[in-house]
């Protein structure tokens, strides 16, 4: 799919949405989601609302989805892995990302979604050690498919190899008031 489609597949999923621009090959924008009052989940650190099924509409191409911290998620779909150093929602797999090329091949999915701690008081919370975003990244790109994606929610710009990944996308979202303000990064394997 060409970037331009994945913007209008966006807009025909959430049209009464602010449409995402596809400029230069690249996707940008800025998601303001909301609070959601009837959540189910009150787990630190969950989605926002709609963030999944938004995501979802750009990747309708992608069937083999890796959650990496997956956390609480319950919206999993049939044959989407979960992988989360905690056990606490049972993760499809329970280990540290440091671990992550101990389980899986060459070009296994299609899609890697990793929502990670973001800052040193997230880490603090979740009672785990920070870790090398730049090293997970790496080792997201020798497990997606060529031209497979990674799609990174973050306080952050993470940092990248252009060896490994082409930046696809930065589109900022943004929850309610006194919510941080995080960036979803794509990268399509280079």
């Amino acid at each position: 799919m060409r970037v331009e489609d994945r913007a209008e597949n966006y807009h025909r999923a959430f049209p009464d949405y602010s449409p995402l621009i596809a400029h230069n090959g690249r996707l940008y924008g800025f998601w303001l989601v909301g609070q959601y009052y009837h959540s189910t989940s009150s787990y630190y650190g969950s989605y926002p609302h709609s963030y999944l099924a938004r995501i979802r509409s750009l990747f309708p191409d992608c069937p083999r989805v890796l959650h990496l911290f997956s956390g609480s998620l319950n919206e999993v779909k049939l044959g989407e892995i979960t992988y989360d150093i905690s056990g606490e929602f049972a993760p499809t797999i329970q280990d540290d990302v440091s671990n992550l090329l101990r389980h899986f091949g060459s070009g296994e999915f299609d899609l890697i979604l990793a929502d990670p701690p973001y800052e040193a008081r997230d880490f603090e919370i979740y009672g785990q050690k920070p870790f090398d975003k730049r090293q997970v990244i790496k080792d997201c790109s020798k497990i997606v498919r060529a031209s497979g994606f990674l799609v990174w929610l973050d306080v952050i710009f993470p940092q990248f190899s252009k060896a490994h990944w082409e930046l696809l996308g930065a589109i900022g979202l943004a929850q309610s008031t006194n919510h941080r303000t995080r960036q979803i990064t794509i990268f399509q394997k280079a």
